[in-house]
């Protein structure tokens, strides 16, 4: 957990540093390394972390929409159907 924290840009290491795609994240903006997780990273994590306003669908189209993504509803609807 704390590994995929400090690749995520999460939490900062204790020494060393950390690349993703040849960019150091910590020496990005905070902006810049959510831009990295929404655009580079994905997680599946064993505890959801789904927003619980959102349907599981809303949950899953989230980074597309954020992203301006045509059709990410679609597209959500579509990934969660592969796993019925």
């Amino acid at each position: 957990t704390t590994l995929l924290h400090a690749i995520c840009g999460l939490r900062r290491p204790d020494s060393g540093s950390v690349s993703v795609l040849g960019h150091d994240v910590w020496a990005a903006s905070n902006k810049d390394r959510a831009g990295l997780r929404l655009r580079s990273i994905g997680l599946v994590l064993q505890f959801p972390e789904l927003i619980p306003e959102l349907s599981v669908a809303e949950n899953v189209a989230l980074p597309l929409l954020l992203q301006r993504v045509k059709g990410s509803r679609a597209r959500a609807k579509a990934a969660l159907d592969l796993l019925i």
